[in-house]
């Protein structure tokens, strides 16, 4: 039976390293098309969090990144579960404050649930008190800089890759000078597709791709499973860093790259 803790590290691992996909109506010079925009766990909140509005999952969340050292699921659940009732204890003693999520005025009690802010100060605050040598304003700021030097990535309903769009000073160097992002937060549309690095999952996710196809052609039959190991050796090969700058181990692959909610086989082929 699941319990509120449960809830709980589902979220924080959802807010570190959870895909979402939104639809997207775009007008274009040849009218009206479909597109899905997918993001990459601290895509949705980082930049929120820089400007001072740290949600107390999305703390949560800094210090799993910063403290994990494998992507092991029952040492992650125990990280989350320790920390979360650290920081409700410090929450009611007062030792952090915790705010309103619109009016960012301190609350008179903590909710019930973890709908509320911290300030960066506080998190940073909260993190020595409990003898850690980093800061959630160091984790956020790294964090910030990798989902802007990522983009943002387009893709059209048959998840074919359409688009990829920088903040201005933040696109590779393939793409310098290319329209992207303005600097004001201005979005402007690229003629073509961009035909620059992909995030280090889209790569694990293209190399599936043409390992299945192969493995398909030759008579096999692929399965996630038994794709996985022979992935996160090529990751080691290639040397493909996840954002904490480690390579991503089989299970975690299997778990979270190239799961059924995230990557499916070639059109045609058997899942």
């Amino acid at each position: 039976m699941k319990t509120d803790m449960d809830d709980l590290f589902e979220l924080v691992l959802h807010a570190i390293e959870g895909n979402e996909k939104e639809r997207l109506e775009c007008h274009s010079t040849n009218g009206m098309r479909i597109a899905y925009r997918h993001s990459f766990g601290p895509d949705r909140w980082i930049e929120e969090a820089a400007l001072g509005r740290l949600r107390a999952i999305n703390a949560l969340a800094v210090i799993l990144f910063s403290v994990r050292n494998a992507f092991d699921l029952e040492d992650e659940r125990r990280i989350v579960e320790k920390w979360a009732t650290e920081l409700r204890a410090a929450a009611e003693a007062r030792e952090i404050t915790p705010r309103d999520l619109v009016t960012l005025l301190p609350l008179q009690s903590v909710p019930d649930g973890w709908d509320w802010l911290i300030s960066i100060a506080d998190a940073d605050s909260f993190v020595a008190a409990r003898g850690m040598g980093w800061t959630c304003s160091e984790r956020v700021d790294y964090l910030l800089e990798q989902s802007r030097r990522s983009g943002e990535s387009w893709y059209a309903e048959d998840g074919t890759l359409t688009d990829r769009f920088w903040l201005k000073g933040y696109e590779p160097e393939s793409q310098k000078g290319c329209l992207g992002w303005t600097a004001d937060g201005d979005q402007a549309q690229p003629d073509k597709p961009s035909t620059s690095p992909e995030h280090w999952m889209m790569k694990i996710q293209a190399e599936a791709t043409s390992r299945w196809k192969e493995q398909r052609a030759m008579g096999c039959n692929p399965t996630r499973r038994s794709m996985k190991d022979e992935l996160a050796k090529w990751c080691r090969e290639e040397n493909i860093l996840t954002a904490s700058g480690i390579n991503p181990s089989a299970d975690y692959i299997y778990r979270h790259v190239i799961a059924k909610r995230v990557w499916q086989p070639p059109r045609n082929e058997a899942s």
